[in-house]
């Protein structure tokens, strides 16, 4: 995957099965190709912010994952202004790479 990247700026957006676990391996496995001052944008984090069918999601949903992941790794922020609007399916999903 790096090679594809090849030191140009990269953005990566998540949007697969929304169990938490398998969000967290997808942030581990793609966190590492963002380039600095770009983006890992989490979609549906409102699975968990505002319970949307969270009884398909035991383990937590991708709000979850972020909060996991964050706690882990200090080279992402949550970036807010995308939510200014206070819309959208990913509260919280932005995340910048510092």
């Amino acid at each position: 995957m790096y090679e594809l990247v090849g030191g140009r700026s990269c953005l990566v957006t998540l949007d697969s099965d929304h169990d938490a676990l398998h969000v967290e391996a997808e942030l581990e496995a793609y966190a590492p190709l963002v380039t600095p001052s770009s983006y890992l944008v989490v979609e549906d984090t409102a699975v968990d912010v505002y319970g949307i069918d969270s009884e398909f999601y035991p383990n937590g949903g991708p709000g979850v994952a972020v909060e996991r992941f964050l706690e882990r790794d200090n080279h992402f922020s949550p970036d807010r202004t995308y939510e200014r609007f206070m819309l959208g399916m990913n509260p919280g999903g932005w995340l910048r790479r510092i």
